[in-house]
């Protein structure tokens, strides 16, 4: 793994916990998952209009930090909305779609 990988992957990381902190102390967990609605949002747009490689890799990197902190507000809403017995299954269908979705997606994508 290259130096600026490892960076990359660092900064990923720092966000991600950024994200869980902000959903974490705040009196509720939508304005972090909005923030990175919105930040997806502007991700896909980017992907949109760029024109050059390296606005592309910008654009990557935005939508890799908007869906890490998408993923850790939506799972602390869960966490929040679901009964204590039933937050394992809500979990489970949670983690089932995203692992679906990230194995199909792509033979979609070529459809």
């Amino acid at each position: 793994m290259s130096p600026d990988s490892m960076i990359l992957a660092l900064v990923i990381n720092r966000m991600l916990v950024v994200f869980g902190y902000i959903s974490d102390h705040s009196r509720q967990r939508k304005p972090a998952f909005f923030i990175g609605l919105i930040s997806m949002a502007g991700a896909v747009t980017l992907f949109i209009v760029s024109t050059s490689p390296p606005v592309l890799v910008i654009a990557r990197l935005l939508q890799g930090l908007a869906a890490g902190g998408v993923w850790v507000a939506g799972l602390a809403l869960i966490a929040n909305r679901v009964s204590r017995d039933r937050i394992g299954e809500a979990m489970g269908h949670t983690t089932l779609g995203m692992t679906w979705g990230g194995l199909l997606g792509p033979f979609t994508g070529i459809m």
